[in-house]
């Protein structure tokens, strides 16, 4: 039973290999954003809470995608936060410089909460890009 275990644990994704802002972003800008996203407790929808509130989290993750150019965003796949991760995979579902980037994404068993909404869950970072449900183009500042 153990070696079943064993070779079981050998067919487990790599956990991504993830990288804090600094390594990966070099505008001041677009760092002081990301690193405000990454001290989120979670991901959240555009508004939250049985009143509908607007969210301040999501409105950090527009000003990232706002700011960061492309290939930043693409970059920040590989941030060490898992908000990071979830809602910069939301602003690259149509770029299709990115599809390589976010199937290996889908791979991501990093633990995420969730808010969309009245809903609030755990999740993992694959779930959440292989659900689409973040795909948006408002959190790259279009149509805010």
């Amino acid at each position: 039973m153990v070696w079943f275990l064993g070779l079981l644990a050998c067919f487990q994704p790599a956990p991504p290999e993830v990288h804090p802002t600094r390594q990966l972003v070099s505008d001041e800008e677009v760092a002081i954003l990301v690193d405000r996203l990454a001290s989120a407790a979670g991901v959240q929808s555009s508004h939250v809470g049985a009143a509908g509130q607007p969210s301040e989290v999501w409105a950090t993750a527009v000003a990232v995608g706002s700011k960061a150019t492309v290939d930043q965003r693409i970059t920040l796949l590989n941030h060490e936060s898992p908000v990071v991760r979830v809602y910069m995979a939301g602003t690259l579902c149509a770029e299709a410089s990115a599809s390589d980037a976010l199937r290996a994404l889908e791979a991501d068993l990093s633990e995420v909460g969730v808010t969309d909404g009245c809903d609030i869950s755990q999740s993992t970072v694959g779930q959440e890009v292989a659900s689409k449900r973040w795909c948006s183009a408002a959190l790259t500042g279009v149509g805010k």
